[in-house]
């Protein structure tokens, strides 16, 4: 048994040891989210240690907060097996620092990329997966107009900006618009607005 499954076990008997009145769908719910929070932790705490070694913590410290408040709220594709979600999250965030450290973006490429990119939130935000899927009609709405306040408020940093922090934005807006759309859920067949079905 590994780590992961060692740790989600006991989280397990916690919950059943500390609270009677737990229902099956409370605790897949609580299991969830603790995979989250491990996956989030040891991954960042990895990646870290990596941008350690390549001397561009700083870098990887912005983009990561970059990444994490747009993904906060529109959520997006997962991938179905730990080592494919490992990898793609270290090439979007090591590709962003390169592409930010090596690539200037004029302001035209800029507009048009954060304008697409507030589309996209408008169209697809929050974009829901089969393990997690929103249900409460309400609760999507809020998420959208979230995730269309921050988008407008790292549009405005990456247009008034012409350093590392803005190029990294329009990566990550980049990134973030093709994460919620359907495309990669159609290339991967993995089910897309999954509140649909229940």
């Amino acid at each position: 048994m590994n780590i992961k499954a060692k740790i989600l076990n006991k989280f397990e008997t916690f919950l059943h040891n500390n609270i009677e009145s737990i229902t099956k769908d409370e605790l897949e719910i609580a299991l969830y989210g603790m995979e989250v929070v491990y996956s989030l932790v040891t991954k960042t705490l990895l990646y870290f240690i990596i941008s350690l070694i390549l001397n561009c913590h700083k870098e990887f410290l912005a983009v990561m907060l970059i990444l994490a408040t747009i993904r906060s709220t529109s959520f997006g594709f997962h991938a179905d097996k730990e080592i494919n979600c490992y990898l793609s999250t270290f090439i979007v965030i090591f590709g962003t620092i390169y592409i930010a450290n090596n690539y200037s973006f004029n302001i035209i490429f800029k507009a048009i990329t954060c304008i697409l990119s507030f589309i996209a939130i408008l169209l697809f935000a929050p974009a829901d997966t089969e393990k997690r899927p929103l249900l409460n009609g309400r609760t999507r709405l809020i998420l959208k107009l979230c995730s269309s306040v921050t988008v407008l408020f790292f549009s405005f940093i990456s247009l008034i900006n012409v350093g590392f922090m803005s190029q990294a934005i329009i990566c990550i807006l980049i990134i973030n618009s093709i994460n919620i759309s359907p495309i990669l859920y159609k290339i991967f067949k993995r089910r897309y607005r999954n509140y649909e079905y229940y």
